[in-house]
């Protein structure tokens, strides 16, 4: 996971540079290109076992 400092310089960077989206991280990249080959119900049902897993995880 990247730390936040790391994440608001690439989004201050992008910002200043008129880039209206960017994904910072490889991992991150994968999940968003992944989410184009899913259909929208799969997509729902996998954010929702990854978001319940993350806080449940503690």
């Amino acid at each position: 996971m990247m730390d936040s400092p790391t994440v608001v310089q690439t989004g201050l960077n992008a910002m200043l540079k008129g880039v209206p989206s960017v994904v910072p991280g490889l991992l991150n990249k994968v999940s968003v290109f992944s989410l184009r080959l899913m259909s929208r119900s799969m997509a729902t049902a996998v954010a929702y076992l990854t978001m319940r897993s993350e806080g449940t995880a503690k």
